[in-house]
């Protein structure tokens, strides 16, 4: 199933995937010289995986609404695949954003 990834040869699915988003107030107003802000998002993501009950942690900085699009089109892709193969579940998230897309984008055309 995984060729020659690590772990190769042992199935570790993942079981569920959390998210959530923390908007969290700086002191003061920062900024970067092309914009400013007065707060950061958190967006963090949570996978369980079987073997040993393995838990994952990942965090990025998008947007609340990033954690609506991996709670309603992301986690769903990831549950039952193995947790040590990247590429599959990778491809497969590609997907299911860019057919998310098409189907906005045809509903505004």
């Amino acid at each position: 199933m995984m060729g020659t990834e690590r772990g190769a040869g042992h199935d570790v699915p993942i079981t569920s995937v959390e998210v959530s988003a923390y908007t969290i107030p700086t002191d003061r107003p920062e900024g970067d010289g092309t914009l400013t802000w007065d707060s950061t998002t958190w967006v963090l993501v949570s996978g369980l995986a079987t073997m040993r009950c393995r838990r994952s942690l990942g965090c990025t900085h998008p947007p609340a609404s990033a954690a609506a699009v991996v709670g309603d089109l992301l986690a769903e892709v990831m549950i039952g695949r193995s947790a040590l193969d990247v590429r599959a579940p990778w491809g497969a998230m590609v997907r299911a954003v860019r057919n998310a897309a098409e189907r906005v984008q045809a509903c505004v055309s």
